[in-house]
């Protein structure tokens, strides 16, 4: 979810995205990940850092800001996202693992016969 740090009417509507997200159920399993554009444009700027920060932390994502006209952080930007799939598909993993039924002895057995004949 983008906003532009030289635009407050632009965080109201990331906030109204990421609400949509949470009533979905979407924020549980989709990475999201909060990022506040136009870093560069110090002067102009009227979102403060703490107040994107608190925004991603209130939805439980991540928070970078970037520059995409001087290309700052968006390396940052985009390993945070394939980390962030990475934590979602292990955490996955770990619950579906938690819910799987193990293969009774007798079966393991059988496999075990099959694979020595």
């Amino acid at each position: 979810v983008v906003f532009s740090v030289t635009d407050s009417s632009s965080v109201k509507k990331a906030e109204i995205i990421l609400q949509k997200l949470w009533k979905s159920g979407d924020l549980n399993t989709k990475v999201v990940i909060v990022v506040g554009n136009k870093a560069d444009l110090v002067r102009t700027r009227v979102v403060p850092i703490h107040e994107g920060r608190s925004l991603a932390i209130s939805h439980d994502c991540k928070y970078v800001e970037v520059s995409a006209a001087l290309d700052h952080n968006v390396g940052t930007l985009l390993v945070g996202i394939v980390k962030q799939i990475r934590l979602k598909m292990q955490m996955e993993q770990l619950r579906t693992n938690v819910y799987a039924r193990r293969k009774s002895a007798q079966v393991r057995m059988k496999g075990l016969i099959e694979k020595v004949l």
